[in-house]
């Protein structure tokens, strides 16, 4: 009876074990420090490395940007898509480079677009990753969006041509 009453007892720890660890069903902010480490961005370093900027954009986001602008990237953290592998650590080595201060970004984790965010009254998610560059409080534009709808035909676009081109405007 004792062996009955552990196994119940400990079916029952695993099962409240498992239900604190869902996913949020909302999105959460994630600081840049934590991108080493945080789980489902094991990938994050790698391509974040692999990554080689366009120095003249870098350039110019240097020389654009000032404090009226501020970055919201939306992330889905395991999600194994380019956009996300790829055009994420790209977006956040831009800023880096770029000399863009941590307090002008801010990176959402979050399984589905439909999730609640504090922008969600300024910002719909169409698509993850997503990036939207806010001036003085108001979105002015989407990089990710611009930046998969570009052709490149002749040349490769990287997001800190989007961005440079967007700061410039």
């Amino acid at each position: 009876m004792k062996k009955i009453l552990l196994i119940i007892l400990l079916f029952g720890v695993i099962l409240s074990s498992c239900q604190e660890s869902e996913l949020k069903d909302e999105a959460y902010l994630i600081e840049r420090s934590e991108l080493e480490t945080q789980a489902g961005f094991d990938w994050f370093r790698y391509n974040y490395d692999e990554y080689e900027v366009n120095q003249l954009a870098i350039d110019n986001i240097k020389s654009e940007f000032n404090n009226s602008y501020k970055f919201l990237v939306f992330v889905k953290p395991t999600c194994n898509c380019k956009g996300t592998q790829i055009d994420f650590p790209s977006l956040i080595k831009t800023f880096e480079l770029a000399g863009i201060p941590v307090d002008n970004y801010e990176i959402w984790a979050t399984a589905k677009e439909d999730y609640k965010h504090p922008y969600t009254d300024k910002i719909s998610l169409n698509d993850l990753p997503s990036c939207y560059i806010l001036k003085d409080g108001i979105p002015v534009y989407s990089v990710l969006d611009t930046f998969n709808l570009r052709p490149n035909i002749d040349s490769i676009v990287k997001v800190e041509d989007i961005i440079s081109e967007a700061l410039s405007k």
